[in-house]
């Protein structure tokens, strides 16, 4: 450990302003450190006092924020047919069907060209590519790359959004399912998908809800706050006004999905942190993956997401045909 200590010490960290606004005028939020891999670090969360932007300052910088991406992190998946129990085979690809299915509802396409931004290991477009999609990913892990493009066959573009050659003007969606709060520039990435997209093109983007109960219930344990992961987190109007500013029209946002998984990982940094030496504790986590236990809470969750206080909030705009164009 003291060695890690002493490594993480040597890395760089950078103060940034405001990715929305360039205001550098602050308040302070949290002082939060990484509870999910433990590796040292304390970040401070601050909010913009122009335009409510959540962010992280200082932070490391882009060189060295691969050192918070050990393999172990959670998006790295391997495949579902590796999976060896059916149960989690089917949850799995239930999971990524509903996620394609919500693209193609948003939209209202069954098919065109996809690209996901942040693929991880290929799972989602290689599942919209078994549905006819033709698709493309785009992933700075050079490992969870390698796999996509082995396992799956997958074109996966090593690099960020903003660094690669790609065609203007020739997808017709693009994706970010809990990436965009990962993005050293948000705004200049959204600017960057909106020259990449075919005039009427759809950006598709998961987050973290700001506006959720469980932020408002855990504070600086909230899941959300996946600090340095995690670089910025979004209110609603943040993000809408986001994507006006990135060129974006049409812009609608929705919870879609039960929230238990959020709310458990939340709790369980709630736990971590009051009680992290109490003997009861892990009796009491292992009792939050007994199946059938999140059930008395669905009707709980349902609500949240009817009424827009779920955990994870859906966001999608279309770039405009142009004018006299744009009928939608």
């Amino acid at each position: 450990m003291d060695g890690e200590r002493r490594r993480v010490s040597s890395i760089r960290m950078e103060h940034v302003a405001c990715d929305l606004c360039g205001a550098d005028d602050t308040e302070p939020l949290y002082i939060l450190s990484d509870v999910v891999f433990g590796i040292p670090g304390e970040f401070p969360v601050v909010r913009c006092r122009r335009c409510g932007l959540v962010y992280v300052t200082p932070r490391p910088s882009i060189t060295e924020i691969s050192h918070y991406y050990p393999a172990s992190y959670t998006p790295y998946k391997r495949a579902i047919e590796d999976e060896k129990s059916k149960v989690l085979q089917w949850f799995r690809r239930h999971k990524l069907i509903a996620r394609l299915h919500q693209v193609e509802q948003i939209t209202g396409l069954r098919q065109g060209r996809l690209l996901d931004v942040g693929c991880a290991t290929g799972l989602f477009i290689h599942e919209a590519a078994r549905y006819g999609w033709q698709v493309e990913g785009v992933e700075i892990n050079p490992e969870a790359t390698s796999y996509a493009r082995t396992r799956f066959g997958l074109t996966v573009h090593q690099g960020t959004l903003e660094s690669l050659n790609l065609p203007a003007e020739s997808y017709d969606v693009i994706t970010f399912l809990d990436v965009i709060e990962h993005t050293f520039s948000p705004l200049a990435t959204l600017r960057k998908a909106h020259q990449l997209l075919r005039p009427g093109g759809w950006v598709i983007l998961v987050i973290p809800n700001w506006d959720s109960w469980d932020a408002a219930l855990f504070g600086p344990y909230w899941n959300g706050f996946d600090v340095p992961r995690h670089l910025y987190v979004f209110s609603r109007e943040v993000m809408v006004r986001m994507l006006k500013q990135a060129g974006f029209t049409g812009i609608g946002y929705r919870c879609y999905f039960s929230g238990y998984f959020t709310f458990r990982t939340s709790l369980r940094r709630w736990l971590r942190g009051r009680w992290p030496q109490a003997w009861w504790r892990p009796w009491l986590e292992r009792l939050l993956d007994i199946p059938g236990i999140r059930f008395p809470l669905e009707p709980l969750f349902w609500l949240a997401d009817r009424i827009g206080r779920g955990p994870a909030i859906t966001f999608w705009a279309y770039k405009p045909r142009g004018k006299g164009k744009d009928d939608r």
